[in-house]
């Protein structure tokens, strides 16, 4: 699929919460809307159950993780000393976030499952 550019981003978490075998997961969606190179508008979404983890001693239920990872990662990204002074959101690359080590726990583990991807 091409790169879509001037994209309008929405993201929410639904906050309701699914029972599977006792446990509490967290359903999350994403969704960008915007126009391809080629001026044709593209839509991609992508959705995920996201399953309670035991992370050392403790157990994070879905909402705690969902929150507590990419806060972390963004911690981790800032430490390394690549980012200086104020950083913005947008000047986070993605890709390395999407890749980094809390993220990829948080939410790519083998029992997290994307209902959607489009």
């Amino acid at each position: 699929m091409p790169k879509i550019q001037d994209r309008n981003m929405c993201y929410w978490k639904n906050a309701s919460s699914h029972s599977a075998c006792g446990r509490r997961s967290h359903r999350i969606y994403a969704c960008v809307e915007g126009f391809d190179p080629k001026g044709v508008l593209r839509i991609k979404e992508k959705s995920m159950i996201i399953h309670p983890k035991v992370i050392g001693s403790h157990k994070l239920k879905a909402i705690q993780l969902t929150t507590a990872a990419p806060m972390l990662e963004c911690a981790r990204m800032l430490l390394t000393g690549q980012y200086k002074g104020p950083v913005s959101q947008s000047s986070i690359d993605p890709d390395e976030f999407m890749k980094g080590p809390f993220v990829q726990m948080a939410f790519f583990n083998s029992k997290n499952q994307s209902v959607i991807n489009s």
